[in-house]
């Protein structure tokens, strides 16, 4: 075979390739007009999300989260290895990581807790009285920006 009809080959397998994806990732959708006729449309479905909703339960989740975290610090002020700390900060970091954001507005937040974890993480492992005066203040920062925490945690209580 020659070199030309090698990649003549190539080709049309990949033009196969590409035929057999996209008929095997779109839905086609069957609709009747009001003449009874039938007409054909291929679309994707995509599942319609209440975005409100997907926010409230966002905020009510972080409260819990948050509440959690305010208790490991804490604790973690005892000194106190027998606790598990280490183990429950990276069971919450897991919950935060499984989180849905609702949207751009709350990414930055939300690293921001992860990050609040790790270095409750560090402060458990070194023991840094800096370190847990800077984790005090990001927990009564993020208290003052993110007020619905406040709140949340005051109706649950």
């Amino acid at each position: 075979m020659t070199k030309q009809f090698q990649i003549l080959i190539i080709l049309l397998l990949l033009l196969v390739i590409s035929i057999v994806y996209l008929f095997s990732t779109s839905n086609i959708i069957v609709v009747q007009d009001k003449k009874n006729k039938t007409e054909i449309q291929s679309e994707k479905i995509i599942e319609k999300v209440d975005m409100e909703e997907l926010e409230n339960n966002y905020k009510n989740k972080i409260s819990n989260i948050f509440s959690e975290i305010e208790t490991l610090f804490a604790d973690s002020k005892t000194g106190n290895q027998d606790l598990g700390l280490s183990n429950r900060v990276t069971q919450i970091k897991d919950e935060l990581i499984k989180s849905i954001v609702p949207s751009d507005q709350y990414k930055k937040f939300h690293i921001d807790l992860v990050l609040l974890l790790s270095d409750i993480n560090n402060n458990i492992l070194e023991r840094d009285a800096s370190m847990e005066q800077k984790i005090e203040e990001k927990i009564n920062e993020i208290k003052i920006v993110h007020e619905w925490i406040k709140e949340k945690n005051n109706t649950d209580q």
